[in-house]
């Protein structure tokens, strides 16, 4: 019996094709394997999809920025809607007041007319609404969302509908009815203020719930 493994035996068995095993040739495109050898490294196969440019969207932190800055120039607008529409009552129920008091609080105390009040609290809801929908429907953004550089935009990335955006912004009707429930009223309010910021950190498109209602998305841009 010989000895496969002596090379100074020319009588030992070498089986053909060295057992079957491909040869250095068929790697380097010699064979029949299929390499490839243009395939280097860093190379994608033929057909392979690589995935997509991940869009980006802005956390609750930067659309809180920007709705906090909206409510600050919509609270100038109306703190001077009021100084025009509520002033005048207030400072002739002052007079009035002092009057009764110099007078030893005689006869019925001067009441404060609060029609003016409710009056002034419906037109600010009007006008906050028509502000961020007339805004979001024409520019895409109100003034808070460009000064921190993010838009709304519907699925196609275009710009929303009037509708989508009063739908998108109705979450704020529901914190203000809220708000007039005596006790409790100002802990809901800022419940859902609480809510809307865990679901938009929560969802993978930073949507809360009425964003997805509206089929609207938050994304950035100028």
């Amino acid at each position: 019996m010989t000895n496969p493994f002596d090379q100074n035996n020319p009588s030992r068995d070498v089986p053909e094709n060295n057992g079957g095993l491909p040869s250095y040739g068929d790697y380097v495109g010699g064979g029949a394997s299929g390499y490839d050898p243009n395939f280097g490294y860093g190379q994608q196969p033929a057909g392979y999809v690589g995935p997509g440019p991940a869009q980006s969207y802005p956390g609750a932190g930067r659309r809180l920025g920007a709705f906090l800055i909206d409510g600050l120039l919509f609270f100038i607008v109306m703190a001077a809607i009021m100084a025009v529409f509520l002033l005048p009552g207030v400072l002739n129920w002052l007079d009035d007041y002092n009057a009764w008091v110099d007078a030893g609080q005689f006869g019925a105390e001067p009441e404060l007319e609060m029609g003016n009040l409710y009056l002034v609290s419906l037109l600010s809801v009007v006008l906050w609404f028509a502000y961020r929908v007339l805004m979001e429907v024409t520019m895409g953004r109100t003034v808070g969302k460009m000064a921190v550089g993010v838009k709304v935009v519907d699925a196609d990335g275009g710009r929303i509908s009037a509708k989508d955006s009063f739908i998108r912004n109705s979450w704020y009707l529901a914190s203000i009815v809220l708000g007039w429930v005596p006790l409790v009223g100002n802990f809901a309010s800022l419940a859902i203020y609480a809510a809307l910021g865990v679901l938009i950190a929560r969802d993978p498109h930073r949507q809360h719930i009425c964003d997805s209602w509206a089929k609207a998305y938050v994304v950035y841009g100028r």
